[in-house]
């Protein structure tokens, strides 16, 4: 790892996947690839964009605060909690919930853009409203049914993400109609 990929303690203390992965990492009843909990969290967290290597960097970071620990099991490591893993997902969940950074390329695409830019504008404002269909499509087949603390948490998660989602439509197909009606009319500003 150089060390430009080398993750700061402060991002990964900070990241919003923390504590879902040691509560998942908790419910596990062996020791676990971070493979699988990649695909556990991707599950249980519908319409974030989990990666593999988030994952692996907040385990190397937990392991060196010592919540987790590693071995080798079939050639793989396998992560399983430590006594501060608990005390850890307490004090992670009772922290103030900060105000999320609003950093979205398609926001910083339309500010840094001209008229002459409306065409791509337009096609990605498309591409978001695919992907966010898509996404609400994955949602939708996983529907659980309520009786357990997991499933309301995973339900009310779930819940959360398909109404960003759903608010991310109606945002794209109003800046799409707001471009439209402004590209015969919209001119470069003077220099």
């Amino acid at each position: 790892m150089t060390a430009e990929r080398t993750p700061s303690r402060t991002r990964m203390a900070n990241s919003p996947l923390r504590g879902p992965l040691l509560a998942l990492l908790m419910r596990q009843r062996r020791p676990t690839h971070a493979y699988r909990l990649t695909g556990l969290l991707s599950q249980g967290l519908r319409g974030w964009d989990v990666q593999r290597w988030t994952v692996g960097e907040l385990l190397n970071g937990l392991e060196a605060e010592g919540i987790v620990s590693s071995a080798q099991a079939a050639g793989k490591k396998v992560y399983s909690p430590t006594e501060r893993a608990e005390p850890a997902l307490d004090e992670w969940i009772a922290k103030a919930v900060s105000r999320p950074p609003m950093r979205d390329d398609l926001l910083a695409m339309i500010a840094a853009s001209c008229p002459r830019h409306a065409p791509l504008l337009l096609r990605a404002l498309d591409a978001t409203v695919r992907d966010c269909r898509e996404r609400l499509s994955e949602t939708d087949d996983a529907r659980l049914t309520l009786g357990s603390w997991t499933s309301l948490t995973i339900d009310l998660t779930r819940s959360a993400a398909e109404e960003q989602l759903r608010a991310r439509i109606r945002w794209a197909n109003t800046a799409r109609r707001r471009i439209e009606e402004c590209r015969p009319t919209c001119s470069q500003p003077p220099p």
